[in-house]
């Protein structure tokens, strides 16, 4: 009797920044025992994961997609590996009447400035025609309900990482319309945040990618406090919505960014500034030590200073874990039952803290 192929919950984050999605995942799942990160970028497991046990990677730290009951598919050429793939994608598309879709990439679309996939991108064309093709002229039945990957939302989604010219882990999931799920793909973050002409610095990406984490961005008429602001990216991202900024830094700001009519630039010591009334949001993207920027956050929490914050927490080396543990000491100090840290796309060695009292709400 043939033995069935291993099924891999998969999981991805940043490229070199597995061994703490593998100690994260460590704590969130302690009923799994086997991790190994077979290629960069990626973590996975060969034990069985119940739905209920999913990880949402918005509710994580690294986690930044999730792939369940994946296969690894390796072949000897271009043709041989779609020969292999041909099956798994048989047996997806046979057990259903839905409308199905693929997609084919590699895990570089999840980290900034990559360099371990690069060498891949001219594969990708070449086994999507190829699998296009044979689907075509052998599966015409089947064929005649699939539609293509973009705009996708309702259906089978086959996805398909590719690790190596001739490698690659084949998944299938159904998009539920309407329903968050953690194995429905966003659009790459790369996609999600059109770029800004004005925007003073790549920060302003980092600050923009924190409101569609958080669900929420400063509204007209609320005061923000940008410590270390210049040259004003996340400034710029308050102003753009109407919000009244203080910027905080001795440093010039973009001549557009100071000069708007809802900007103050104090040029004062960020992490000494305290303003005269509670602000709605203080953000903080300086360059001091983790518990330097942990420490001016309770500070102004403890003093009333702040209802919500965007902070970016530096630090040297890829071990957060004990920085972490000081953000959730400071969580439960405060009753912030709503803070997220997240590694964000546009993050280097860095996390993002997130919180205000109204996220989610609406």
């Amino acid at each position: 009797m043939k033995e069935s192929p291993q099924r891999y919950q998969v999981w991805i984050a940043c490229e070199g920044w597995e061994e703490p999605l593998i100690r994260e995942l460590q704590g969130t799942l302690p009923q799994i025992s086997q991790w190994k990160s077979p290629s960069p970028g990626i973590v996975w497991s060969p034990a069985p994961l119940p739905e209920a046990a999913f990880v949402v990677p918005n509710e994580t730290v690294f986690v930044r997609h999730f792939l369940p009951n994946a296969f690894d598919v390796s072949g000897e050429s271009a043709k041989d590996l779609i020969r292999l793939l041909g099956p798994y994608v048989d047996t997806v598309i046979d057990n259903t009447s839905v409308p199905w879709s693929f997609f084919l990439a590699t895990p570089e679309v999840f980290t900034l400035a990559g360099e371990s996939y690069q060498n891949l991108d001219g594969r990708i064309p070449l086994l999507t025609e190829l699998l296009l093709d044979r689907m075509e002229h052998f599966r015409r039945r089947s064929f005649e309900r699939f539609k293509p990957a973009m705009g996708f939302r309702e259906g089978i989604l086959m996805q398909m990482w590719l690790l190596s010219p001739n490698r690659l882990l084949f998944g299938a999931t159904e998009l539920r319309r309407n329903r968050l799920f953690p194995t429905n793909p966003l659009p790459w973050p790369s996609e999600r945040f059109p770029e800004d002409p004005q925007a003073p610095c790549r920060s302003y990406y980092k600050v923009e990618e924190a409101w569609h984490c958080l669900g929420m961005a400063p509204k007209k008429g609320q005061l923000c406090v940008d410590l270390g602001a210049a040259p004003g990216g996340w400034t710029w991202s308050a102003l753009k919505r109407g919000a009244k900024v203080i910027a905080v830094d001795a440093a010039d700001l973009a001549p557009h960014v100071s000069e708007h009519p809802l900007c103050d630039h104090r040029r004062d010591n960020g992490y000494e500034f305290m303003p005269p009334v509670t602000a709605e949001w203080l953000f903080c993207d300086m360059i001091v030590r983790p518990l330097a920027t942990i420490g001016l956050i309770d500070r102004w929490l403890a003093e009333g200073k702040c209802r919500g914050f965007v902070a970016n927490v530096k630090f040297r080396g890829k071990e957060p874990e004990s920085i972490l543990e000081e953000v959730r000491r400071m969580e439960q100090r405060h009753n912030l039952g709503k803070l997220r840290a997240r590694h964000l796309y546009f993050d280097r060695n860095e996390i993002t803290l997130m919180y205000h009292p109204d996220a989610g709400s609406g």
